[in-house]
């Protein structure tokens, strides 16, 4: 991802520079990402809505529980990802105060790199060292695959890298929590935001821890 690791910073000692404030949104990253989970594996949808459509009203996914029978696909499961994680983060009191095209920009530049760094953790949490499916299916469809039919290697690296580095890394729940955070409340990556998008980023409290946590990740 173009970043460079240092020695790792202890998140004990994070906490503690930081105060009970970033205990707290730790805290609340949890129930959420919890939640979050709990929903991905006992509902599903059948719709195909745009991401626009979705960040207008979530509930035109019209979510249905999950029974034994029913078979969610590769690519089913990709799509219900990005779904959970567009209603993770339209959770977030700063949302409410980005127009519709920020929050498009915003759920485009960084929905798939968050979902391919998750789809690592998950993988790293389950002992294995390639990224599967909830359900222990293969990541790709079968149409992927044959794109990819001269160069398979790719796909295989795409799949055990960001799994590889996790682990080498030896990165913890928590650590990936805030990365995630970072990615969609860090205003340095403002990328085409309106000038309104920006101010609200600027005075959001997870924000400014951000900006804390990323300090003193530089400061090792």
């Amino acid at each position: 991802m173009g970043m460079f690791f240092g020695p790792k910073p202890d998140i004990k000692g994070l906490e503690t520079r930081s105060g009970t404030e970033l205990n707290k949104i730790i805290i609340e990253l949890k129930r959420r990402d919890n939640a979050r989970f709990l929903n991905l594996f006992n509902y599903y949808s059948v719709e195909d809505p745009s991401l626009e459509e979705v960040l207008i009203d979530s509930s035109c996914m019209n979510l249905k529980a999950k029974t034994s029978n029913v078979y969610i696909s590769p690519h089913e499961w990709a799509f219900l990802d990005v779904l959970s994680r567009i209603t993770y983060f339209s959770q977030f009191s700063f949302m409410e105060g980005l127009t519709l095209q920020d929050k498009k920009i915003l759920f485009s530049h960084n929905i798939l790199r968050v979902g391919l760094l998750a789809g690592g953790m998950r993988t790293m949490q389950e002992k294995r060292d390639k990224m599967l499916t909830p359900s222990g299916e293969d990541v790709y469809p079968d149409v992927v695959h044959r794109l990819f039919k001269n160069s398979s290697g790719i796909l295989n690296s795409i799949c055990t890298r960001v799994v590889g580095r996790l682990i080498e890394l030896q990165v913890t729940r928590e650590e990936y929590l805030l990365l995630t955070l970072i990615f969609f409340c860090d205003p340095g990556n403002s990328f085409d935001f309106s000038r309104e998008a920006s101010f609200v980023y600027s005075y959001f409290p997870f924000a400014v821890i951000v900006r804390k946590i990323k300090a003193s990740f530089m400061e090792k």
